[in-house]
């Protein structure tokens, strides 16, 4: 039995707490809604330790400024969490700072682009993991533009074809470790994703 006060006592009520919140973070941010049947139809890149990911270009017309769309997938029979980024001013926003993007010309260049989201200059109020719980089989999505990633080689922001054939690739790392200590309790994924290739045609 924990007694109030205790070390043990107060693990837990971190661990609750912590908990709360992820429920509270798929609630509201980007929970996958389509049928289940829609993803069996979709492209998908290889499965590590148990989870996968697809990349979707939403609106393929609009080649300067892409709509993306990044889906999660568990693909194994085990329960997953894995740590996506960070969240500012206390859940505020999020940041999908483990997100990458490579586009590959037709001459077989890559550009590595990274997420850049909302630049700021400070920052008030907690910088928490952004962490999203997948139970086997469960799928979570994320709608993403092509100005949200920089390429760091060049400090540009936002994706340009270089040729007239450009394939677009996502890609997913993390190390499994949480910066803030509730979040080093868990038992996150650890590993590298690539999704499916995107064909985008330039004229």
């Amino acid at each position: 039995m924990l007694r109030p006060g205790s070390s043990d006592a107060e693990t837990m009520k971190s661990k609750i707490r912590l908990l709360l919140a992820l429920s509270l973070i798929v609630g509201l941010c980007g929970c996958c809604t389509k049928a289940s049947n829609s993803f069996r139809t979709q492209e998908w890149g290889p499965s590590v330790n148990g989870l996968q990911i697809s990349l979707s270009v939403l609106i393929p017309g609009n080649l300067a400024n892409p709509e993306l769309e990044v889906t999660f997938r568990n693909s194994g029979k085990e329960d997953r969490i894995f740590k996506l980024g960070s969240m500012f001013e206390n859940g505020k926003w999020l940041e999908p700072e483990n997100l990458h993007l490579t586009l590959v010309g037709a001459d077989g260049k890559n550009q590595d682009f990274e997420f850049a989201g909302r630049r700021f200059s400070g920052v008030q109020g907690r910088i928490d993991d952004y962490i999203v719980p997948l139970r086997a089989g469960a799928c979570y999505s994320l709608k993403l533009r092509g100005d949200e990633f920089w390429l760091p080689a060049t400090v540009q922001i936002g994706l340009t074809l270089t040729s007239s054939r450009n394939e677009l690739q996502a890609w997913f790392l993390s190390d499994g470790i949480g910066t803030r200590p509730d979040a080093r309790l868990m038992n996150l994924w650890k590993g590298k994703l690539r999704s499916n290739r995107v064909l985008l045609l330039h004229d």
